[in-house]
């Protein structure tokens, strides 16, 4: 429907939300800059009882992204990290390292991106220790801020996972 209604000509969600508003008749109850996180999270949650769902979430985070390429760098960060771990989950751990890769290089001062990517590898069985440390170094190189963060995940990799 939102494909359906929503002219070309808007580029982000931001705008569609006003342009929405506008209609006549708007029987839209949420805004769409928050349904559609909405609507990422359910397919993850549908997704663990049924990875059919991470196929739907990916072709979701596409379609959006293509959609509203405009669209707050916030909200475009989330949508493509929800692409990579579906890729992640999948198995297809090289299409996920390739996502998380050009997220690095588009925000390379997000710290949550090599979070993210970093704990791909620490789900694994076996977990792959080295990998996960190597990209949460690759963070602290890159980041200047929340780098406490890619330390407690540094922490945390020789705790709880009992990583040398």
């Amino acid at each position: 429907m939102l494909k359906k209604i929503i002219p070309p000509d808007i580029t982000s969600v931001e705008k569609a939300d006003v342009y929405v508003d506008c209609l006549p008749h708007s029987s839209l109850s949420h805004y769409l800059f928050n349904w559609c996180q909405d609507f990422e999270e359910a397919l993850h949650v549908e997704a663990v009882t049924d990875e059919s769902y991470f196929r739907k979430r990916i072709t979701f985070v596409t379609e959006f992204c293509q959609k509203f390429p405009d669209t707050d760098d916030v909200l475009i960060q989330k949508m493509l990290k929800a692409e990579a771990l579906s890729y992640a989950f999948l198995g297809d751990t090289k299409k996920a390292e390739s996502l998380f890769e050009v997220l690095a290089k588009r925000f390379p001062d997000n710290a949550w991106i090599y979070i993210w990517w970093g704990d791909i590898y620490l789900v694994m069985s076996p977990p792959q220790c080295d990998k996960a440390e190597k990209v949460y170094r690759l963070g602290l190189r890159s980041c200047t801020t929340e780098r406490e963060k890619i330390y407690h995940q540094l922490k945390e990799l020789k705790e709880e996972y009992s990583c040398p």
